[in-house]
């Protein structure tokens, strides 16, 4: 499998050419050990990439994306094992499918629990700045939000 230069910069399209290549039955079974490392790695470069460029929302929502498909990913490959969808799982694998979704509840309360950090950060930055400006100074604004209020 050879990557192009865009793939290379692309975590998406690196995750399409993967599928692709998944769906043509190129990749081993070497693949499938090392996806969620991947995964978690690509999410990774992703996120802080992402914090740099100051775009906490885009983060939220591939954060969110990236531990649906974990969990998806990971309960596909426990029941995989299963082997049968018509008769109940096992004990034990339904304890495994429970620890998987603890770990998807856990995700997201930190998730959660990190917009909420970050925002109460952003927050009184933004009011600090105010507070450092001389008075009669324009607040910087957002160059639209000039022609909004406008």
């Amino acid at each position: 499998m050879q990557a192009t230069h865009t793939q290379d910069r692309d975590p998406i399209v690196f995750r399409q050419h993967l599928r692709q290549e998944q769906n043509r039955g190129r990749l081993d079974s070497s693949y499938y050990a090392l996806a969620p490392a991947i995964e978690t790695y690509l999410w990774q470069r992703e996120t802080a990439l992402l914090f740099q460029m100051g775009d906490a929302v885009e983060v939220l929502k591939r954060s969110l994306a990236f531990c649906v498909a974990l969990l998806e990913y990971q309960k596909k490959i426990v029941l995989g094992r299963h082997g049968s969808t018509t008769t109940p799982p096992s004990p034990a694998v339904t304890a495994t499918l429970i620890q998987l979704e603890e770990w998807s509840f856990s995700f997201c309360w930190d998730l959660k629990r990190a917009a909420q950090a970050y925002l109460q950060q952003y927050t009184l930055s933004q009011q600090q700045q105010q507070q450092l400006q001389p008075k009669g100074t324009p607040s910087s604004r957002h160059p639209l939000q000039h022609h909004i209020s406008a």
